[in-house]
């Protein structure tokens, strides 16, 4: 594969004109956020109007929950973006290789972590935001079955890092739209059609999360670009670990801390009841497109 090849299909942000580039890359990353919470916004909209006050109450429940768990990864990704775009910018494939495969592989084993300690934890994670008793069943159903899909949440946000590291932002935004819609229809078949109540709505967004997985899993494995994914060179590098670490655990802190922090805000909106919770998870649906 010669160098023309990699930056036919790559895109270097520091050349022409950098404020075109600029708003170029930024405007598919704004557009993919707000389809993100339409889709976000249909999970409400079907769960309340479908199933009733108690099942959005319990989607509330559990959406800061799992927040603080995508916001970990997200975190993660970020500093894993760093480490990818210097190694591109460098122009060193080898180790642009090695720091992807390292990422994807870590992402990977502390998906099937966190998939087993949220499974352990769910209970108490619940009782943490002190999730009502009436509301209490169909949160644990919601949030046992959502944190199914945590791998897929986690190996996707490094791969859609990988891909907007070498200036492809437009890529994660079309596997975006194609989940987002996806999730709306699978809502609309397992909560209207099939009356699965707050597990079809778990159901959808995980499968929604897998379609999503796999679209870039495919684009990265028939690609011929610098971000190639080869499966048998997936595994851990130490010491490009810690240094994609150094970079990502700040920005996954600092994630956290602020999703964290909204746990004991829903705390006390929970002491109030199942339709303060219903009404505040609306509210956040409406805040969300403004923030």
């Amino acid at each position: 594969m010669t160098a023309g090849r990699y930056e036919r299909r790559s895109v270097n942000l520091t050349e022409g004109n950098i404020i075109k580039n600029i708003i170029l890359f930024a405007l598919p990353l704004l557009a993919g956020q707000l389809f993100q919470n339409l889709y976000n916004s249909v999970d409400s909209i079907v769960v309340g109007r479908a199933v009733g006050v108690t099942a959005l109450a319990a989607v509330t429940s559990c959406s800061d929950i799992s927040q603080v768990i995508i916001g970990f990864f997200t975190g993660l990704s970020v500093g894993a973006g760093v480490a990818f775009s210097r190694y591109f910018g460098a122009g060193n494939r080898e180790r642009l290789h090695e720091s992807i495969h390292t990422s994807l592989t870590f992402a990977m084993i502390m998906g099937m972590v966190m998939l087993v300690i949220g499974e352990l934890l769910s209970p108490l994670l619940l009782r943490i935001v002190s999730c009502p008793e009436d509301v209490y069943p169909e949160a644990m159903v919601y949030l046992r079955i959502y944190l199914i899909g945590i791998i897929f949440t986690s190996m996707y946000n490094v791969q859609a890092g990988v891909l907007r590291s070498v200036g492809d932002s437009r890529s994660p935004f079309i596997f975006l739209v194609c989940a987002s819609l996806t999730n709306i229809v699978l809502d609309i078949l397992f909560v209207v059609v099939l009356h699965m109540g707050v597990a079809g709505v778990a159901f959808a967004t995980i499968l929604s999360q897998s379609e999503s997985f796999f679209l870039v899993t495919r684009k990265m494995l028939r690609t011929d670009d610098v971000y190639r994914l080869v499966p048998q060179d997936l595994k851990v590098n130490v010491p490009l670990l810690l240094e994609i670490l150094q970079l990502g655990i700040p920005a996954a802190i600092q994630s956290c801390l602020v999703t964290f922090s909204n746990l004991f805000v829903q705390r006390y909106i929970n002491s109030f009841g199942t339709y303060a919770m219903a009404g505040a998870g609306a509210g956040k649906k409406i805040d969300n497109y403004i923030s």
